[in-house]
């Protein structure tokens, strides 16, 4: 049993009831109370936000394989002094998320850190090599609800096709999310594609790039009938295909990063390397 507690007069949002009000918030054994509790600490929360635990669709926990980076525990340590009490974790991992045994090692690492659920992410085709689907029935069976190549495309129409195709045999909501950047238009670039690009003799992204895959994905989810989520979007156009698209019927979402709302290409006269991302900061 934890120790009653009050949250004074901090800011209440709750989506799922509409809350959106300052109050004051019981919490007895772990739990919403209606009342709080005789002797209970209580926590000053003027200024601060009162929510439910957010819900993180694009981490990178890094491991297996790449721990210099990150590990499940400090990434998911990250995630719960931010506020969020769920993580999906991408497939660009060493093994691949292509198989359920690493699934079952990642959730028994995450189990062990005891600080947030994980959710793995499943590759769309094997070893994310964009040449066959990986065994997405076993991966579905093994729990993962959403499959991505993230930080490389889905390279041809006919193999998107077939994922969201097979996707939609289950009886789960299986999402396919797509790092939507042409290959051929990027390559060797370092920043995005304009006049920063040009005057700093950087080689560039064209936010074309994006576009055009972007158009392609929803031209394909409109065919299938499947779940479609563009990762990562950084391009106004690709912003309004999305719009246009979900307003048609199309089942498609889709995400944007923070760095991509805070920053523009303007940061970049610096050389500063911690603003070199993909997809590129944009325009204003």
């Amino acid at each position: 049993m934890s120790e009653p507690l009050l949250l004074r007069g901090g800011r209440v949002v709750d989506p799922a009831s509409g809350a959106d009000e300052v109050r004051d918030i019981a919490v007895v054994d772990g739990r919403i109370a209606a009342d709080a509790a005789a002797g209970a600490e209580v926590l000053d929360c003027e200024g601060l936000l009162v929510a439910p635990g957010l819900v993180d669709l694009h981490t990178h926990l890094r491991e297996p394989g790449f721990e210099h980076k990150e590990t499940i525990v400090t990434g998911t340590r990250a995630a719960a002094v931010g506020g969020y009490t769920a993580v999906s974790a991408m497939a660009n991992t060493d093994p691949v998320i292509d198989h359920a045994g690493v699934v079952a090692e990642i959730r028994e690492r995450a189990a062990a850190a005891g600080l947030a659920d994980v959710f793995p992410v499943g590759a769309i085709t094997k070893g994310r090599a964009g040449e066959s689907l990986a065994e997405l029935g076993a991966l579905v069976e093994a729990g993962v609800r959403v499959f991505s190549d993230d930080g490389d495309c889905v390279p041809t129409p006919r193999m998107l096709r077939n994922a969201l195709t097979y996707a939609r045999a289950f009886p789960q909501e299986i999402v396919i999310a797509d790092h939507c950047e042409d290959a051929s238009l990027v390559e060797g670039g370092q920043m995005h594609e304009g006049v920063h690009s040009s005057a700093l003799g950087l080689a560039g992204r064209p936010s074309e790039a994006e576009e055009i895959v972007v158009a392609r994905d929803l031209a394909i989810a409109r065919m299938t009938g499947g779940r479609l989520h563009v990762c990562h979007v950084s391009s106004a156009r690709a912003v309004e295909l999305i719009r246009r698209a979900k307003a048609d019927g199309v089942r498609v979402t889709t995400e944007v990063t923070p760095h991509h709302l805070v920053f523009t290409d303007d940061d970049l006269v610096t050389y500063d390397t911690n603003l070199k991302v993909h997809p590129p900061l944009r325009t204003a």
